[in-house]
C-alpha cells in the first residue's frame, strides 16, 4: 500500500456522485470519495474470538421407552434409532469493538440542513439534456450567459456573415452541475464547446494538443520550491481555455438560442 494511502472498508457507491462510500479505519469517519484502490487479493480479516459449540442433543425415544420398561420390571430390549448427527454451530462470545462502526452511544449526526437549503435556493438540481430544456430554466439560462461573457471579455469571436466553400464548425451546449465533498450542488455550469470531429485533419488543423499540466512537472516544482523555500500560490483561472492564442481563421456557427 501507498505510504500516504488510508486502509478503508468498502461500504458502497454515493447516491449523488460517482464516489464510492468508504469507512476510514484510523479517523473512524465515513467518507466519499473518487480516489479509491480496491484491493481484491487481500483476504478479509476474520475474527478469532470465535468457539465451535455443540448443541446438545434431544433425547431419543429410546431411552424414553427404557425408562417405562425398568419401571414395569419387563424385559425388553430395545434397538436405538439411527440419531442424525447436529453439526456444530460456529458462534461469536464476544463482539470486538474494533469491528463496530462508529460509537452506538453516539446520537445520529445529519448534514447541515441550513446549508443544503440555502445553496438550492440557488442553483437547480436537474441537468438539462439540450438547450430547449435549459431556456425553460432560469438558473440554466445565467450560467449560459455567463460562459457567453466570458467569450465577449476574452473577444473570443467576430459576428460574421456565413462564408461560402468553408467548413463552418458546429457548436454544442455542455450542461453540468457542480458538487460539493458532500455532494450537494453548488453551481451550474454550462460550457460552449465546438464540435471538433467535423473537422479535417490537413485540412482544417495539423495539430492537436491538450494545454494541461503533467504530474511530473508539478512534483519538480514543488520539489524545488521545498529546496529553495519559495512561496507558492495556487487559483483557479474561470474560462482558462479561453486565454490561449489562434493563429489560423476558424469559422464557427452561432450557438442555438443566441
Amino acid at each position: 500500500m501507498d505510504p500516504k494511502s488510508e486502509e478503508g472498508i468498502f461500504l458502497g457507491y454515493s447516491t449523488n456522485s460517482r464516489a464510492y462510500r468508504v469507512y476510514n479505519l484510523r479517523t473512524k469517519v465515513i467518507i466519499e470519495s473518487i480516489n479509491v484502490v480496491i484491493d481484491d487479493l487481500t483476504s478479509a480479516r476474520t475474527s478469532d474470538n470465535e468457539e465451535d459449540v455443540a448443541t446438545s442433543l434431544p433425547t431419543s425415544d429410546a431411552a424414553v421407552a427404557e425408562e417405562e420398561s425398568d419401571s414395569d420390571d419387563e424385559t425388553t430390549d430395545l434397538m436405538p434409532g439411527p440419531v442424525s448427527k447436529v453439526p456444530s454451530i460456529r458462534i461469536q462470545k464476544n463482539h470486538p469493538k474494533d469491528l463496530i462502526i462508529g460509537n452506538p452511544n453516539q446520537g445520529i449526526a445529519t448534514r447541515r440542513s441550513n446549508e443544503v437549503v440555502t445553496n438550492s435556493c440557488f442553483v437547480s438540481k436537474i441537468e438539462p439534456k439540450n438547450v430547449k430544456e435549459a431556456l425553460t430554466d432560469e438558473f440554466w439560462i445565467e450560467a449560459m450567459q455567463d460562459e457567453l461573457t466570458q467569450f465577449r471579455r476574452s473577444d473570443v469571436w467576430d459576428l460574421v456573415p456565413r462564408p461560402n466553400c468553408v467548413n463552418v464548425i458546429g457548436t454544442k451546449w455542455v450542461f453540468k452541475n457542480k458538487s460539493d465533498e458532500n455532494g450537494v450542488v453548488t453551481r451550474n455550469k454550462a460550457r460552449l464547446v465546438a464540435q471538433g470531429y467535423t473537422q479535417v485533419e490537413g485540412l482544417d488543423f495539423d495539430e492537436t494538443f491538450a494545454p494541461v499540466a503533467r504530474l511530473k512537472s508539478i512534483r519538480l516544482l514543488l520539489g524545488i520550491a521545498c529546496i529553495f523555500k519559495f512561496k507558492l500560490y495556487q487559483m483557479d483561472v474561470k474560462s482558462a481555455f479561453l486565454n490561449g492564442y489562434l493563429h489560423e481563421e476558424v469559422y464557427v456557427e452561432q450557438p442555438k438560442g443566441f
